[in-house]
C-alpha cells in the first residue's frame, strides 16, 4: 500500500477514534504522572502506529473480494455470501433483457417446525398474494340481509347486519376487511363485468363493539380493489379498472369499441370516510385483471404485481403524483407476494422455483356468495378433496424452491438478494427499527401431484429481523403456519 493511501485512510478516520487510539496506546508506555514533554512526542508516535494498523485492517476489509455486508457481525445466523446474476426485463420499453450482478446471501435455515394445517396463519395463492387469516371475523348472508360477525374462542361477540338497497347494493359484494387501530373496515365493491352502477365502492368503519362509526358510498370509478393501507389519519385504496366501451354496428350487433384500463389511488379520511383525493392513471398493457395485487405501500409509491395474458409475473411501481414509474419482470420463476420500504430501499419477499414445478396465481381466488373470507372457504373446500400427503412431491419442492428477499433501490432496480433453500418467502412487516421477514420452510405437500391438481404446500415460519441498516441481525423459529395454494405453471 502506498504511503499516500495510508495517509488518505487516516484522514478519513473520525477524530474521536484518533483520540481514543492515542490514549489507549499511550497507556502501554507510561504510568500516571509521567513527564508531559516525553508524553507529547511518544503519544503522537503511538497514535500513528495504532491508526496505521487500524487503517490497514479497514482498507484490506474494504477491498476483500468476499466482503459482502448483508448480515450484522456477531449475529447468530448461519450464512454464506457470493455474487449472482438476475435478469431484468423492461415491460413497457424495448423489452430488452439486462443482466445485473448483485450480492447474494444464502441463509442456512433450520429444520421445519410442526404447523397447523387446519388453521393456518397465512394463505398464499401461488405466492403472489398473502392473506393473513383472522378467525375472529366472518361474513355471511341470509334472508336478504348480510352480516359480519366478530367472535372470540368460538363465541360470537357481536353481529353487524345490513340490508341491501335494491337500487344500489344488489351488485355489490363484500370482498375484504381490514382491522385498523380504531376498529374494523368493511369493504364492499362492485363485482366484475358491470359497466355503470350507481356507485362503485362502499366502505363502513365499525368500532370494537360493532357499531357504525361511518358508512360511505363513492361514485368515482375505482374497479377492483388491489390493496388497502392506512396511517394515523388516512385510508389508502389502490384499485384497478378495466372498462369496455361498447358501440352498436348497424343497429343490431354490439362490439367492443375501446378498452380503458386504469389504476386508481384513492385517499379517504379515517375519521369520517370522506374522499380526500383520487388519481386515475391510464395504462395500456396486456393484463389479467383478476390477478392484480398491490404488494405494498413503499416510500416511492405502490408496488403492483400483475400477470399478463401469458401469465408471466410483472411488477409495476406506481407513484401518486407521477403515475407509472416503472414496469419490469424478473422472469417466470420469480414470484413476489409482499413489499416494504427501509431507508429508501424496496424489499420484495417471494419465491424462486424451477420452471417445471412453478405455481402460478389462482385467477379464481375470489369466491362470492360463500360464508367466511374467500381464501378460507377455498382452502377448506379444496382440502377435503386433496387430503393425501405426497412426500416425494414435498422433497421435490424442497429441492427446487427457495425463499427470496430481493433488495431494490427506490425505482425497483435489484441490488442484493437473500435466499434460503427449501422454503418460500412470507410476510414482510415494518418494525420501529427495521423489518421482519417470514421464511416458510416447506414441511408437507398435500394433493395435486398431477398437472391438473391443486397443490397445498405447507410451511412453518423462520422469522429474520433486519435492523435499520438493512442487515440481518437475528432469527427465530416462530412456527407461524403458511399454506401456499396454486396451480402448476406453465399451464398445459
Amino acid at each position: 500500500m502506498k504511503t499516500k493511501d495510508i495517509m488518505t485512510a487516516l484522514g478519513d478516520v473520525d477524530n474521536r477514534y484518533k483520540r481514543e487510539s492515542a490514549e489507549e496506546n499511550a497507556k502501554v508506555y507510561f504510568k500516571k504522572g509521567s513527564g508531559a514533554r516525553i508524553l507529547k512526542y511518544v503519544l503522537s508516535g503511538a497514535a500513528l502506529l495504532g491508526l496505521a494498523a487500524f487503517a490497514i485492517f479497514a482498507i484490506s476489509t474494504k477491498y476483500s473480494s468476499d466482503n459482502i455486508a448483508m448480515v450484522e457481525p456477531g449475529a447468530k445466523v448461519g450464512f454464506s455470501t457470493s455474487k449472482t446474476t438476475i435478469t431484468e426485463t423492461a415491460v413497457n420499453g424495448s423489452g430488452a433483457d439486462r443482466e445485473i450482478e448483485i450480492d447474494r446471501c444464502t441463509l442456512k435455515g433450520g429444520d421445519p417446525q410442526t404447523v397447523s394445517m387446519n388453521d393456518p396463519d397465512y394463505i398464499m395463492t401461488g405466492g403472489t398474494y398473502i392473506y393473513k387469516i383472522d378467525y375472529d371475523y366472518a361474513f355471511g348472508t341470509g334472508d336478504e340481509e348480510g352480516y359480519f360477525t366478530k367472535s372470540k374462542d368460538g363465541a360470537v361477540l357481536w353481529t353487524y347486519k345490513w340490508k341491501d338497497d335494491p337500487d344500489t347494493d344488489s351488485d355489490l359484494r363484500i370482498n375484504d376487511y381490514r382491522v385498523l387501530d380504531c376498529g374494523v373496515l368493511i369493504v364492499r365493491e362492485l363485482g366484475f363485468g358491470h359497466l355503470d352502477p350507481a356507485y362503485k365502492l362502499k366502505l363502513a368503519l365499525l368500532d370494537d363493539n360493532g357499531n357504525e362509526v361511518w358508512v360511505q358510498k363513492y361514485t368515482h370509478n375505482m374497479g377492483a380493489v388491489a390493496g388497502i393501507y392506512y396511517d394515523e389519519d388516512t385510508i389508502y385504496v389502490v384499485s384497478y379498472t378495466d372498462t369496455e366501451q361498447w358501440a352498436t354496428v348497424e343497429g343490431r350487433e354490439s362490439v367492443v369499441h375501446e378498452q380503458l384500463q386504469s389504476f386508481v389511488i384513492s385517499e379517504f379520511s379515517k375519521a369520517t370516510g370522506d374522499l380526500i383525493r383520487n388519481r386515475q392513471t391510464p395504462v395500456q398493457i396486456d393484463i389479467s385483471s383478476s390477478t392484480v395485487r398491490c404488494l405494498g405501500k413503499v416510500d416511492t409509491g405502490y408496488v403492483i404485481m400483475y400477470y399478463d395474458l401469458d401469465y408471466r409475473s410483472n411488477l409495476m411501481l406506481l407513484s401518486y403524483d407521477r403515475g407509472v414509474e416503472r414496469m419490469i419482470s424478473f422472469g417466470v420463476n420469480y414470484e413476489f407476494g409482499t413489499a416494504q420500504s427501509l431507508n429508501g430501499k424496496i424489499y420484495l419477499s417471494g419465491k424462486l422455483m424451477s420452471p417445471g414445478q412453478n405455481m402460478g396465481a389462482d385467477a379464481y381466488f375470489y369466491v362470492p356468495g360463500h360464508n367466511g373470507p374467500a381464501a378460507l372457504w377455498r382452502y377448506r373446500i379444496d382440502l377435503k378433496y386433496a387430503n393425501k400427503e405426497y412426500k416425494d412431491v414435498a422433497e421435490e419442492y424442497k429441492e427446487g424452491t427457495s425463499a427470496v428477499l430481493l433488495v431494490c433501490d427506490g425505482s425497483l432496480s435489484p441490488e442484493q438478494i437473500y435466499v434460503q433453500e427449501g422454503a418460500y418467502g412470507g410476510a414482510l412487516e415494518k418494525t420501529e427499527n427495521g423489518l421482519t421477514w417470514d421464511v416458510a420452510q416447506i414441511s408437507t405437500v398435500y394433493g395435486g401431484p398431477e398437472k391438473a391438481g391443486v397443490p397445498f404446500v405447507f410451511g412453518s415460519s423462520r422469522t429474520y429481523t433486519l435492523n435499520e441498516k438493512g442487515l440481518v441481525e437475528s432469527c427465530e423459529d416462530t412456527a407461524k403456519s403458511y399454506v401456499m395454494i396454486g396451480i402448476y405453471y406453465p399451464y398445459e
